[in-house]
């Protein structure tokens, strides 16, 4: 007992010194030499502290080994619970019906006729199939070619019950605004489906990779499928310290790289999964995705909220509908001047073109602000405001090479940005079957210059 009390102190100096060392094993995001170095000093102290160092020493030794071992775990917890990774996705399908129909849930629907979408794939269709026949003893199961297809069916009264995948109700809304004072929802199916790993990794912190960004706005969890609404490719080379993004519009014409080649809208491929924006602009570009993040853009956004106003840079003045002005040249902006900002098309001749440039001028602002030192200090602030609005294919392993070669050479980042352009035309859609939809054609050159410019960001400086 009078030993314990008479090395209590060095027993805890100990104790905070092997705390530290389990830090830095534990830690991915330190860089090795300055880890072991570290580790090292902890050891030494650990030996020689005993008898050499004063209670004075010991206690100013332990409160340091104490606070950067907390450091050390946090970190490494935080960033475990900011990058999520969901191995699957869902389709929320509603089971609709008119306003003045006398159904009120499934269970009244016995000798019903069924409406479903051609374009749904074949086992979402077999499984609310058999989901509605666990239900019902008795109906009438029918395939139109498409989902305005399916709504004008149901107006007409030729059917009773139009199955909808809520990835598409947004564009019903918009097409037809009065779709849901008409209609009403009796029975709602979730299904889950596993995603296809497509991850191409290589040492992010020695060679250059690509990331998709493809931005949702709405409402749920990221799980769920939805229109690609941002598509923004991230050329990152970490040998030049340089990144270049670069916007595909959302209304690109392009073949679907997950249904055969079949032409569709760009935003339009959020609708079957990440995996299939990720093909269909691979397909375009003609280049390998390593890594995608897949983000609720709207969510994202309340970060701004967490880190303060961020500088973005717009090339035009202007004021939306909202009444939300900008200058040409540099604004500080807060979350909801961010979001309007990135939101806004109508005021500009380029439509969704200059969108696109926006929104990449608002994730350089954002990139910018995080960089800096004081955003450490709300890493638990910024954690709640993205959890959930975040998905990501890029492991922390991967991600923590990055940083630690970061934190080695402490050099800037430029951030270059380009975007593909095209001409405005009016066609169908694979989804939207024969309707005619506002589409974008892409410009050969411009597609060209995309090339070029990212095979030049892909040199790996000697």
């Amino acid at each position: 007992m009078n030993y314990l009390r008479q090395n209590m102190l060095w027993i805890i100096a100990t104790f905070s010194a092997l705390m530290f060392i389990l830090g830095l094993i534990y830690n991915m995001f330190i860089p090795p030499g300055i880890s072991f170095l570290l580790g090292i000093l902890g050891f030494l102290f650990i030996v020689v502290s005993r008898k050499k160092f004063s209670r004075i020493m010991k206690t100013v030794f332990s409160i340091v080994f104490l606070l950067f071992s907390t450091f050390l775990f946090y970190t490494q917890y935080s960033a475990e619970r900011m990058i999520n990774y969901n191995p699957t996705e869902t389709n929320i399908i509603t089971f609709v019906v008119r306003k003045d129909s006398v159904l009120t849930s499934i269970n009244d629907t016995n000798g019903k006729i069924f409406g479903v979408s051609a374009m749904s794939d074949s086992t979402t269709k077999l499984y609310l199939r058999d989901q509605v026949s666990k239900k019902v003893k008795d109906f009438t199961w029918t395939e139109n070619s498409d989902d305005p297809t399916n709504l004008d069916q149901l107006y007409e009264g030729k059917i009773d019950i139009m199955l909808l995948d809520n990835s598409i109700r947004d564009y019903l809304i918009e097409e037809n605004p009065d779709f849901e004072t008409k209609t009403k929802i009796i029975w709602t199916i979730e299904k889950s489906s596993i995603k296809e790993v497509i991850v191409k990794e290589v040492d992010v912190s020695e060679k250059p990779f690509i990331v998709l960004i493809s931005g949702i706005d709405t409402k749920g969890p990221i799980t769920l499928r939805s229109r690609s609404d941002v598509n923004i490719l991230m050329i990152v080379n970490p040998t030049t310290n340089s990144i270049l993004t670069i916007s595909i519009p959302r209304d690109t014409f392009v073949p679907l790289g997950c249904k055969n080649g079949a032409f569709d809208k760009l935003t339009h491929s959020g609708i079957y999964g990440i995996n299939c924006t990720v093909k269909t602009i691979e397909d375009l570009v003609g280049i390998d995705i390593n890594y995608y993040i897949r983000l609720n853009f709207t969510s994202f956004l309340n970060i701004i909220n967490v880190i303060g106003n961020i500088n973005v840079y717009s090339k035009y003045s202007f004021t939306t509908s909202g009444g939300y002005s900008y200058i040409a040249g540099m604004n500080s902006l807060n979350a909801k001047y961010a979001l309007y900002f990135a939101r806004e098309r109508h005021s500009f001749a380029s439509g969704d073109i200059q969108r696109g440039l926006n929104q990449q001028e608002v994730i350089k602002g954002i990139i910018s602000k995080l960089l800096q030192p004081t955003s450490l200090m709300k890493i638990e602030r910024i954690i709640n405001a993205t959890k959930n609005s975040v998905d990501t294919n890029l492991s922390i392993p991967y991600l923590s090479k990055l940083i630690k070669k970061q934190i080695e050479n402490n050099k800037p980042w430029m951030i270059t940005t380009s975007n593909l352009s095209g001409k405005g035309d009016m066609q169908p859609t694979y989804s939207m079957g024969s309707q005619l939809l506002y589409v974008m054609h892409h410009d050969l050159n411009s597609l060209i210059r995309i090339q070029k410019n990212i095979a030049d960001f892909m040199v790996v400086a000697k």
